[in-house]
């Protein structure tokens, strides 16, 4: 399959401040004088923030303050005290350094070394950010307003953590889930060998903690091209961190209208029972176990024979039990793996979007939208063919003419005025696959360009030979 057969041209735009989130911590002590034998409080913070779980210790502080007597004065000291924190500086850094993140959740080393401590000094030297500190890559804001009351003063001395190496459209989690989310990705991916690719409507059931589950299928979100982003046949999955049937009948409603994917959390067990024909597969997020409604989906005769690429590398990093950061970047090395099987297909039906293509045959769930950008396309197709002529024993005329126009590609890609193509150059070199035999191999350093012998030591070889 030739890249320029294949459609990768798509509207790549960001509404990340068109999203309201809604964070809301409920909190229930048992009370005999209460009609409903128990007192329950809830509190909402709403916010453009994705990383809204950087409030939940002030408001589940404040909450216990509110229940406990009622008054309406800890509901002001806490939003006095959110407000009173700008984070405008760590805004106008992820706005400036997007691309630049990517490479930053890389490699922690270098980065504390070389990055880091220079932000970290502007800091010190700066007056006007005297309520911030750098730790560990996070910028650490602490609240400029102190309430009066003194059970609230607590608020005050509790910092709020901001990233500077994950992108600001990452959902974060204080919850361990890269594991479960694995799990249920290898189990749904092994699943949809047997049927025809569509938009889906899923079920994720837990009976425990619903600050768990909420938190599950947003993490979700960070590796199925969430909320604003484009899927499969460039539409866009609907995520309900929690639902019951009392605000069932709109999602029904809405299902009517619009035939998207949609991602929907319950911890009621009837509405496996009761809603059959709504649903394609229902997950047992605390049993993972993945049920296939096979009364509703357009199943195969035979199941369609495909690699266990995908499959095995879950198993690699649910064994090696990896961070956030590392799974991620693991996936996208996957995914320009991927990619690279694709073009060298012989494949006629060449006019599907190269989106739908690497969804509908690879069916690996996990992408990456910025991944399928022309022009990244390009550079990943670049970067192949530049270090197989660079791997080879013998370099021909013709590998020459070739190396010369991968280089003419390259230094275009760097020299334009694109914002953020250095940064994804850059990145794209770190994880970019070279002599993979085994999926494993992803996992090795040495089997990324940049940290190989090849990188090093054969480009100097070559160039005296130009």
């Amino acid at each position: 399959m030739r890249l320029n057969d294949i459609n990768t041209i798509f509207e790549n735009k960001s509404h990340d401040d068109d999203i309201l989130f809604f964070y809301t911590v409920t909190k229930k002590i048992e009370d005999v004088n209460d009609a409903r034998g128990a007192k329950i409080r809830s509190i909402s913070i709403g916010t453009p923030l994705s990383n809204f779980v950087i409030f939940k210790h002030l408001i589940t502080l404040t909450i216990q303050n509110f229940i406990r007597d009622g008054q309406v004065s800890h509901l002001i000291s806490l939003f006095n005290t959110i407000n009173s924190i700008d984070i405008s500086l760590w805004k106008q850094f992820c706005q400036a350094n997007n691309n630049l993140q990517r490479v930053l959740s890389l490699n922690s080393e270098v980065n504390n070394q070389l990055v880091f401590p220079k932000l970290k000094q502007l800091l010190l030297n700066e007056s006007q950010t005297e309520g911030i500190r750098y730790k560990s890559g996070t910028l650490q804001y602490y609240p400029t307003y102190t309430p009066d009351d003194p059970q609230d003063k607590i608020l005050s001395k509790i910092p709020i953590n901001l990233s500077l190496t994950s992108p600001s459209s990452t959902f974060h989690t204080d919850l361990n889930l890269t594991i479960p989310i694995l799990t249920f990705l290898k189990k749904l991916s092994m699943k949809l060998n047997s049927t025809n690719y569509q938009n889906f409507n899923i079920f994720i059931y837990s009976n425990d903690s619903k600050d768990q589950l909420c938190q599950f299928i947003l993490s979700l979100s960070n590796f199925l091209n969430g909320f604003n982003n484009p899927y499969f046949h460039n539409d866009k999955i609907l995520y309900l961190p929690l639902i019951d049937l009392s605000n069932f009948e709109t999602l029904l409603k809405y299902d009517k209208q619009v035939h998207n994917t949609k991602i929907i959390g319950t911890n009621n067990i009837m509405m496996k029972e009761n809603f059959t024909d709504f649903y394609d597969f229902w997950y047992d997020l605390n049993m993972e176990e993945l049920f296939m409604n096979e009364t509703k989906l357009e199943l195969f005769d035979v199941s369609m024979t495909k690699t266990q690429d995908f499959i095995n590398l879950c198993d690699v990093l649910i064994k090696q039990h990896h961070d956030f950061d590392t799974v991620s970047n693991t996936m996208i090395k996957f995914t320009i793996y991927e990619i690279l099987k694709i073009l060298k297909r012989d494949d006629s039906e060449n006019e599907l979007n190269l989106k739908d293509y690497y969804l509908s045959r690879n069916k690996n769930l996990v992408f990456f939208d910025w991944v399928f950008e022309f022009k990244i396309i390009r550079l990943i197709d670049t970067f192949d063919q530049y270090f197989k002529i660079l791997q080879s024993d013998q370099v021909e005329e013709m590998d020459v003419d070739t190396l010369y126009e991968c280089l003419e590609f390259m230094i275009g890609f760097l020299v334009g005025n694109v914002k953020g193509h250095l940064e994804t150059f850059i990145h794209i070199l770190e994880i970019f696959p070279v002599n993979i035999q085994k999926i494993d191999e992803l996992m090795m350093k040495i089997h990324s360009i940049i940290y190989s012998s090849l990188f090093y030591f054969k480009i100097g070889t070559y160039k005296n030979k130009f």
